[in-house]
């Protein structure tokens, strides 16, 4: 709770050791908590400078002009991050995400894939192709991908919670009633 102290100490941290990404990453994360926007861009900016293969940095930053409604640099932030960290799973998906919202789902789909291809033990990305896949009345597709994300992450609510509905809808009353049942034991 003392955020004064906290903040000398990432500070210091940077003036011992001002190539350490890690050390910046952390101060901007502290700033973004403290409602420091610009603060925050400027030392995850660093961290791309620092090291442009640390795509968390280019997720962060891209992220965080989002949230400011600047989305042209949010989109350009989040190209840049995929030319320096083209086997990054996050900004895949994150690259899926923006492309769906703008209506380009069959590119969505694609870096949906790519993101489960570099990281297939993520349930997320799995999770989120089978609800965009959904979308556009692919079942069969969709329902798949959810019951991949369910290997990964059995007691995901958001997976056993669409299984549930899928089933209500088919009218199935027995696999309804098995995934309310797993629903219900889930602790989420």
């Amino acid at each position: 709770g003392d955020v004064v102290t906290a903040k000398a100490w990432l500070e210091r941290a940077i003036t011992v050791s001002p190539h350490d990404v890690s050390a910046h990453f952390q101060l901007a994360g502290f700033l973004l908590e403290q409602r420091d926007a610009d603060g925050a861009a400027t030392h995850y900016r660093r961290c791309t400078e620092l090291d442009p293969q640390f795509a968390d940095g280019w997720a962060q930053l891209s992220a965080l002009f989002a949230r400011m409604g600047n989305v042209t640099e949010s989109q350009r932030l989040l190209d840049e991050g995929l030319k320096h960290c083209p086997d990054s799973p996050g900004l895949h998906r994150m690259n899926a995400r923006r492309l769906r919202d703008n209506g380009q789902v069959g590119a969505a789909i694609l870096a949906f894939r790519k993101a489960i291809k570099l990281r297939p033990n993520e349930p997320d990305p799995h999770l989120e192709l089978g609800t965009t896949l959904l979308g556009m009345d692919r079942r069969a597709e969709g329902i798949a991908q959810v019951r991949e994300a369910l290997v990964w992450d059995p007691l995901n609510p958001t997976g056993l919670g669409i299984m549930a509905f899928n089933a209500i809808e088919q009218n199935n009353q027995t696999e309804a009633n098995h995934w309310l049942s797993q629903v219900a034991r889930q602790p989420r």
